[in-house]
């Protein structure tokens, strides 16, 4: 004898795999509520590691968080977001080698922790009074970041996503409300009587 879609256990097994589902999508809620807060209240700034120049500090694939801090309070060996000169593309993030105080602001010289020599650049000024250090990693979340911003700049993506999240929305509503060939039967019988009967 086998279970049919009307049975008990097998609407007990739909009513978990809903439950599951909608635990999960409130747990990704609360998640990124969580990071949103954390990154206002405290300043942060995500991003992916793109490179190999810090290991072992972080690899290529890492998720680095940085808060922003007072730019006169740094130290030689802080690890800083900062852009080189004549490149505004993305911020490095390179480690203070060596740092004097100026008028205008620290003036410092960098290198990635896998590199031999200086960034060659050579000396930057840091004229902005606020500057991000890094505070800690996060190991291969990066890729969630890339990955998540790769599929932003696809419409193509995006279409796809949006149409499976209306597939999930519909197969969980079908979920909710299982309903047997008897019971359509049943309905069309009492509609078919009350029509008859006005």
């Amino acid at each position: 004898m086998g279970l049919t879609l009307d049975g008990a256990p097998t609407r007990r097994v739909f009513r978990v795999i809903e439950v599951l589902f909608t635990a999960i999508l409130v747990l990704l809620a609360l998640g990124a509520v969580t990071v949103i807060a954390l990154i206002r209240v405290d300043h942060l700034q995500l991003e992916p590691a793109l490179s190999g120049s810090m290991r072992p500090a972080f690899q290529p694939g890492d998720l680095v968080v940085a808060k922003e801090t007072s730019t006169s309070s740094l130290h030689v060996g802080d690890v800083i977001a900062f852009y080189p000169p004549g490149d505004t593309a993305s911020p490095y993030m390179h480690r203070i080698v060596s740092l004097t105080p100026t008028s205008t602001g620290p003036k410092i010289t960098t290198k990635g922790d896998a590199n031999n020599v200086a960034d060659p650049w050579g000396a930057v000024t840091l004229t902005s009074p606020s500057t991000y250090r890094l505070v800690t990693v996060v190991p291969k979340l990066g890729f969630v970041s890339v990955w998540a911003h790769d599929l932003a700049a696809s419409r193509r993506a995006l279409i796809l996503i949006g149409s499976g999240l209306l597939l999930v929305a519909v197969a969980a509503s079908s979920l909710r409300h299982p309903r047997s060939a008897t019971g359509d039967r049943n309905d069309a019988a009492v509609g078919l009587k009350a029509e008859v009967t006005q």
